[in-house]
This record gives structure tokens, sequence and C-alpha cells, in this order.
């Protein structure tokens, strides 16, 4: 007689071997799909989607219906108010406080090692659902935080003081003269969308790097406006990031920035645009590769990656962005029509690689 053990190591066995057959299948297709040109990520999609979920999120009964690249039709629940008490910490409960988008690129999609972790209602969805969470104590439902949080006055003074520290630091003086130089090939921008810049309300180390690279879009912002051309008058700007606080909403509305919701920025881009981003944890790179050629970006270095896949604590995640914001053949195709220049380095407010990318003018 076979033991438990046994039994159960032989049923997971067939399963593997069914999962790698479909897996062989899947794919093969999914690359195909994609390099046929079928565009993963497009507005129409994103605003179909987040309607529904903000119709769902409302009250109104129902699931989220998200087409395929395969062109089927899979239903997703929406878990928004759901408690989920076992998470492996006695007195602490995750509470599901909103639905956001999970962008899945081509190379997530295709990138699965372990047949046991295909799933093959998901294989071709260039999109899911993630959620905004909260921890609290199970008993008295207080919120619990890990970072104390910062009151406004202190987050605001913080915020003018680090902007003020940018704009005369050498490397804001050295930006505004690369900028400079090439100020004549500068497209035409409306907007200035970013990505990623974080909380500035956590009382930690990240707050300053967050206030920097926020003081970066009101820098590009008044250079922009400063240019001659029209084009460039009242520039508007936006931010988004999940992380954002109440308090980082006002400190950002008074300094003349907009926070959006996902993906409500992404629905802002358009060939007018400069977008920043920073190492963020969802593929801006690849979403703006399908939807637009910005005016201008500023984020990671478009890099070819060769060699072995990377994994989430691969040192070259975070220098490269190959984990969350990886790079394609469709966004090295794209930056074909930018002139690269290299960002002032400033390793403890920007990543190293930082690069700034601006669209040739018969670039689109």
């Amino acid at each position: 007689m076979s033991k438990p053990g046994a039994e159960y190591d032989a049923y997971v066995q067939v399963v593997r071997s069914k999962s790698l057959a479909e897996m062989q299948q899947v794919i093969p297709k999914v690359r195909e799909i994609y390099d046929s040109g079928t565009p993963f990520f497009t507005k129409e999609a994103m605003r179909r989607i987040v309607q529904q979920i903000d119709d769902i999120e409302k009250g109104k009964p129902g699931t989220v219906s998200v087409v395929g690249i395969d062109g089927n039709i899979v239903q997703l629940p929406v878990q928004t108010g759901e408690v989920e008490s076992d998470i492996g910490t006695p007195g602490i409960e995750m509470v599901y406080v909103k639905a956001r988008l999970a962008y899945q690129t081509v190379e997530h999609l295709t990138g699965i090692k372990d047949p046991l972790f295909l799933q093959s209602k998901f294989a071709y969805l260039p999109f899911q659902i993630a959620y905004i969470t909260e921890y609290r104590n199970s008993i008295n439902k207080t919120l619990i935080t890990e970072t104390p949080l910062l009151c406004f006055d202190k987050v605001q003074d913080d915020f003018q003081r680090r902007r003020a520290k940018w704009e005369a630091s050498n490397q804001c003086c050295q930006l505004k003269s690369i900028l400079r130089t090439v100020a004549s090939k500068i497209p035409p921008v409306q907007k200035i969308v970013v990505f990623a810049c974080s909380t500035m309300t956590w009382d930690d180390g990240s707050r300053h790097r967050s206030a920097v690279q926020h003081a970066l879009i009101l820098t590009i912002r008044d250079f922009l406006a400063q240019l001659k051309s029209s084009h460039n008058i009242n520039i508007k700007c936006y931010a988004q990031d999940p992380l954002y606080t109440t308090i980082d909403k006002q400190v950002l509305h008074e300094a003349g920035i907009t926070v959006l919701d996902d993906p409500k920025g992404f629905l802002e881009i358009d060939e007018t645009t400069v977008i920043i981003s920073q190492a963020p944890d969802i593929p801006v790179r690849e979403v703006t590769a399908d939807i637009t050629k910005p005016a201008m970006m500023i984020w990671n270095k478009v890099v070819q990656h060769n060699g072995p896949p990377p994994t989430p604590k691969d040192s070259r995640v975070i220098s490269l962005g190959l984990w969350a914001d990886p790079v394609s053949s469709r966004l090295l195709h794209m930056v074909k029509d930018y002139i690269e220049l290299d960002f002032p380095e400033d390793p403890i407010n920007f990543c190293k690689d930082t690069c700034i990318y601006i669209r040739k003018t018969d670039g689109i």
C-alpha cells in the first residue's frame, strides 16, 4: 500500500505533466499573437475594465469581463471589501481596499517556468485584477502600518525644502543644461504624467527621494514653459501611484499636480506627453509602447536583455527593470525613434540607469 506522501507526489506529477502539455501550446501562441503586432494594452480596454470595477465597487452586482489577446472573454470577480483573516499572523487581518489593474506583458505570460503555476483561465489575459490592501487589528479593526505617517504640515514643508534643494543642486543645473542643448528638438508638450514616485508621508528616508522625484515634475514643467513655444503653456501635471495618501494628494494638488487612480494616468498619455517613471512595479514602458509615442520620457534605460531570465532577487531587476517593467522587442523598436541622453547622475534620488528620451521630429 502506497503512503499518502507517495500518492500526493504521484498526483502532482500527473497535474504537472498535463499542465506542461498545455503550457507548450499556450506560450508559443501568446508569442505568435504578440509578434503579429496585436496590442496587449489599449486605452479602450482599460476604460472598459475600470468602468466595470467602479460600478461593482459602488454596489452593482456582477463580474468584470476581460477580453484576452486570443479574443475570448473571461469573467473576473471583484473582491473589494473582502477580508482575509488567515494570513499567517494571529490578530491581524488583510482588507482588499480597492481594485486596480494587474498588467501582464508578453514576458509575464510566456515566462512561466513551473507548469503548476500555469492557470489556463488567465493564460491570454493582458489584464487581471490586483488590490490595494490594508492590514488591521482583527479585534478592534485599527489600521496597522509598518511606518509612521507624517502630518500635512510636515510633508508640505519637507517637499518645499527638498524642491528648493533640488533646484539649487548641480544635478538640476546639469539637467537644464542638457535640455537646453536639445530644446529645439523637443516636441510640443501639453502634459506631464509620472508613475511610481511613491508616497511622501512615510516617516523614513524614502520620503526624501520621493519629494525630489516629484520636484522633478515641476522642474520639467517650468523649463518647458519658458521655451519660446506657445505649445508649452499651461502644461498639466498628473501623478499615479497606489501608495499616495490623502495628505500626498493635498500636497501635490497645492503644487499643481493632480493625482490619478490607476489606470487613469495611462489614459492621459499621448504624443504631447512627458512621462517620468523610476523602477515602477507595473510595466509602464511596455504599456506606453502599445498606446503612443510620447514627446519625451525620463525612465530607466531601455536595454536589450541577454542571458538567463531574471528573478525577483536578481540585482539586474532593479537596475534594468527586468521584472515588473521588462524590455520587449516592441519597446526596443519604439525607442529607435528617440534621441537618448543620460540623466545627470544622482544615485540617491534617481536610478543609476535613468535616461532621457526625446522623440525625433519624424518619430510619429
